[in-house]
């Protein structure tokens, strides 16, 4: 087939390029639509033409930034960028770990794509796009050899009785856990705040009190210094992978949200 070439007998290879990727992709040939040479102001179209036509013809590349918050191990995140990776493996993925309080800023300037973090009680902003990954709620990890790890059930009075260990204030659910004590009319006043869930579990094993902790976290339960038991009222919370709505979205964003996916479950 001749090469494209504009009137002085050069080759087009925006348009040659545009071309080969649509036919790749299995778009229909109009020369109308695809093959008439473009403007220097129609440059970002034709990029993201061809970024679309590669995403649909399975030849995406390009960087996916993500930020994650702890607890992502706990999700259906790592599987769903498994699915990703088979399907895209030109895409470089970039996680970024963090906090709730510094991941979602990121999103809203641009400089992550999405974000894995916990939903505020209040809901997000309605600028960005949500999709939840995880539900469950908020369990107490008590000492194996307190008389609270016998009990069904331990009351936000009763938890808060002994010194208690949660999350700081930088992460997602530590929101969600003041307003359960203000809704109880309890007092919260964690001794201890880390978002780490792995210290609190040693924390309680070292008998310095009782921690509220995602009860989707792994390592939680099978360690026999430490019971896992319910809280009520229960304190449910969901955490979602999160990023901007809007037409900005990269192609390797786009092609994420795409894929199927599921939340674990409660």
């Amino acid at each position: 087939m001749p090469s494209s070439t504009d009137p002085g007998g050069r080759r087009n290879d925006q348009t040659a390029d545009c071309r080969d990727a649509a036919a790749a992709a299995g778009i229909p040939r109009s020369p109308s639509t695809y093959w008439a040479r473009p403007k220097p102001k129609d440059q970002s179209a034709v990029a993201a033409a061809k970024a679309e036509f590669a995403a649909r013809s399975g030849l995406l590349t390009g960087t996916l930034s993500l930020g994650a918050a702890d607890g992502v191990e706990s999700s259906s995140l790592p599987a769903l960028l498994g699915t990703f990776y088979r399907l895209y493996p030109g895409v470089t993925v970039h996680l970024v770990e963090g906090t709730s309080a510094g991941l979602v800023p990121q999103v809203r300037q641009g400089s992550l794509d999405a974000v894995f973090v916990a939903v505020p009680p209040e809901g997000l902003d309605p600028g960005f796009g949500h999709r939840v990954l995880v539900r469950d709620e908020i369990v107490a990890l008590v000492a194996s050899d307190q008389p609270q790890a016998q009990q069904a059930a331990l009351s936000l009075s009763e938890v808060r009785a002994t010194p208690l260990i949660t999350y700081g204030p930088d992460s997602g659910l530590y929101p969600r856990l003041r307003t359960a004590f203000e809704e109880a009319d309890v007092p919260f006043r964690p001794a201890y705040a880390t978002n780490h869930v792995a210290l609190q579990l040693e924390l309680v094993a070292a008998g310095v009190g009782i921690a509220l902790a995602a009860g989707a976290a792994r390592g939680i339960t099978g360690d026999p210094r430490v019971a896992v038991v319910p809280v009520t009222p229960r304190i449910p919370y969901a955490k979602a992978l999160v990023w901007r709505s809007g037409p900005h979205s990269s192609a390797p964003l786009r092609a994420l949200l795409d894929l199927p996916h599921s939340a674990e479950p409660s």
